[in-house]
């Protein structure tokens, strides 16, 4: 079995692009080393939402409280897709999913 995913990334001009992950690694991390445009301030610590990205709860689960709060704070913010890169470790359950990179503050 293969330790790479591939998922659809969506950038903030709109367009997609093909990625391969790996399983296990964080997303915000991946995501960055691809060179997206994810500031990544606080670099994994869930304490800033500059890794904000749009991505299906069902396959990744909702947020946990203190991020939730980063999150409710910004103009972009989605009840049901709103999650930190930062907190999301890839996994199977993404496979083929599309990440949207959330427009910045």
């Amino acid at each position: 079995m293969s330790r790479f995913i591939q998922v659809i990334v969506e950038d903030r001009d709109g367009q997609c692009h093909q990625q391969e992950l790996s399983v296990g690694q964080s997303l915000m991390q991946q995501l960055c080393q691809a060179d997206f445009d994810i500031e990544a301030v606080c670099g994994g610590c869930c304490s800033c939402a500059t890794c904000h990205v749009l991505i299906d709860h069902q396959r990744v689960g909702p947020a946990e409280s203190l991020e939730q709060a980063l999150l409710s704070g910004t103009t972009d913010y989605h009840p049901a897709f709103s999650r930190l890169s930062c907190q999301i470790t890839v996994d199977w359950d993404l496979h083929n999913q599309r990440i949207i990179i959330a427009q910045e503050d």
